[in-house]
């Protein structure tokens, strides 16, 4: 795939996490709503990598990769041990998390490959 197809499949993935953080703000999970304000935070901070993802910087998206691993994390989590809908949306989280991810490593492959190179070369 190409490398602007990578970015619109991260992309993607990420509005489809933004989306989800908010649908998770609408569903109460074992009688427990998980509030406004975490959904928020959630969103804001997808937003912030959402922006820097369609700049194509290679520095958001090297920790952002790891970042997500959190969302992929309590997709899991929500998935396996809240009742529906709730666990539903947990699986298209985890999903959208994984989808991210590796759309992300693919983009950064020929990045890390020239790193390593320059860094022999320098040897």
């Amino acid at each position: 795939m190409s490398p602007r197809g990578l970015i619109g499949v991260a992309m993607g993935s990420l509005g489809a996490l933004m989306l989800l953080s908010a649908a998770f703000s609408q569903v109460t999970a074992a009688g427990v709503s998980p509030g406004y304000a975490l959904a928020f935070a959630k969103l804001l901070v997808l937003a912030f990598v959402l922006k820097r993802v369609h700049e194509r910087n290679v520095y958001t998206m090297q920790w952002s990769s790891m970042f997500i691993l959190l969302f992929m994390a309590e997709g899991l989590v929500r998935a396996t041990s809240d009742p529906q809908p709730s666990a539903a949306l947990g699986t298209l989280e985890a999903v959208a998390s994984v989808v991210f991810f590796v759309a992300v490593l693919a983009f950064l492959r020929p990045f890390k490959k020239a790193a390593v190179h320059a860094k022999k070369k320098d040897l």
